[in-house]
């Protein structure tokens, strides 16, 4: 499970992300606020807020070109938190 800062200005709550998991994922599902989504080489997306922070697990799953499924993850922590990968990086590095 990993733990993603969320930029003061967002508001998140479990519709948001819910939203969000679609418009990268193509379907998902909100589940007693856990948004649940699949895309092809993850098997299982579970993202939600707790104490601040957007949680996230992921079950990944082999398959011939993960690089769309990274892609399209990035993109979705990225909406959500307000922060790129290089930003992440740099926040995670400080730690």
């Amino acid at each position: 499970m990993r733990y993603y800062p969320v930029k003061r200005r967002m508001e998140v709550s479990p519709d948001f992300i819910l939203q969000n998991a679609k418009k990268s994922f193509g379907s998902a599902t909100l589940e007693g606020g856990i948004v649940n989504a699949e895309f092809p080489c993850l098997k299982s997306i579970k993202a939600w807020m707790e104490n601040g922070k957007l949680s996230v697990e992921t079950v990944a799953d082999k398959c011939a070109d993960p690089m769309e499924s990274i892609r399209r993850f990035n993109q979705f922590i990225e909406d959500v938190t307000g922060y790129t990968t290089k930003e992440r990086k740099k926040l995670m590095s400080k730690v």
